[in-house]
């Protein structure tokens, strides 16, 4: 539903939107919530409260990838021509969240640093992409839990800020897991910025593509960094116990030569004492994000087999690189 614009400040007043009928309950999965292999769909919470996103996913891995895209408006988008938009897709899994980045064919101003919350409100839109079996989609009661969109564990993309963020109001309670997790982020030649998320899932996850725990990027741009899993390009990788020999390569994007920035957004659950380091093959330079952030010079193209982010600036035995990098 879009608003009339009519109302501009300082008299903005909250505008009604009515929705008719009678609030779903029970088991939804009509025929009509299909999604064919690959496919991306539109959906969105069908129930009078909020539903969990981890249940929702979980439920739902043998038609869906198991990765939840929304579009947040920035509270500064002011227009509804497409042109203008200030916006971008959050993406979210059972490993977390990672923020919005501006996408292409829009303004490219503003900014959001807001992770999508586990929790879904009334009404909230989001994608889905099939699988590689694709199939019907379900909701279910168990999937609902008592959560306000006050919550600080909301999932509320299309409002500002709410001030009121306890979690200490009678809502369902979400019980911490214990995941070890680094926000990577990123700042490319133009400025735009990026935040990738990889999470050490223990048993939950390997090295391997994990439904629900690897969430493909679906809006890379002309500058712009992904985990590169084989063939799959990822935002947020789920991985499975820390291993201080691992390495997990990453792919950067850039639409002229430059200077790019690494850099550590955020740790959840990390070893305060466990060094993270940017990997160059190029010259085989370590730089330890732990010190201060990154600054490199990076040619345009598509870079592959260069970067890689690490825990340890000894040789490893275990991955192999082309000694030069790939442009494009």
């Amino acid at each position: 539903m879009k608003g009339s614009g009519i109302v501009t400040p300082p008299s903005v007043l909250p505008q009604n939107y009515v929705f008719t009928g009678k609030p779903n309950n029970g088991q939804i999965n009509s025929s009509g919530i299909q999604i064919g292999i690959n496919n991306i769909n539109l959906i969105g919470n069908p129930y009078p409260s909020a539903i969990d996103a981890n249940e929702f996913i979980l439920d739902n891995l043998s038609t869906i990838n198991g990765s939840l895209y929304f579009w947040e408006h920035y509270t500064s988008n002011s227009t509804h021509v497409l042109s203008g938009y200030q916006g971008g897709y959050a993406t979210r899994n059972l490993v977390g969240g990672v923020p919005p980045v501006s996408p292409a064919l829009i303004s490219g101003l503003g900014s959001s640093s807001r992770i999508p919350g586990r929790y879904i409100p009334v009404a909230q839109g989001y994608f889905v992409k099939g699988n590689s079996s694709g199939g019907q989609i379900i909701f279910k009661n168990s999937q609902r839990r008592f959560v306000k969109e006050n919550n600080a564990n909301s999932n509320e993309m299309f409002r500002a800020n709410n001030s009121t963020t306890s979690l200490n109001n009678n809502d369902d309670q979400e019980v911490p897991d214990t995941f070890a997790r680094i926000r990577l982020g990123y700042t490319g030649s133009t400025n735009y910025h990026r935040q990738l998320l990889i999470g050490f899932m223990n048993e939950n996850a390997d090295d391997n593509f994990n439904l629900g725990y690897d969430a493909e990027i679906i809006d890379i741009q002309a500058n712009d960094i992904y985990f590169q899993n084989g063939n799959y390009k990822l935002v947020i990788q789920g991985v499975g116990f820390f291993d201080v020999n691992k390495s997990y390569p990453l792919t950067l994007k850039s639409s002229q030569p430059g200077v790019v920035n690494f850099m550590i957004d955020g740790l959840e659950n990390f070893d305060p004492n466990q060094p993270i380091y940017i990997h160059d093959n190029s010259n085989d330079s370590f730089y330890n994000l732990r010190g201060a952030n990154v600054s490199l010079t990076i040619p345009a193209g598509e870079i592959t087999n260069r970067f890689s982010l690490r825990f340890s600036n000894g040789t490893l035995s275990s991955t192999e690189f082309d000694s030069s990098p790939t442009t494009v």
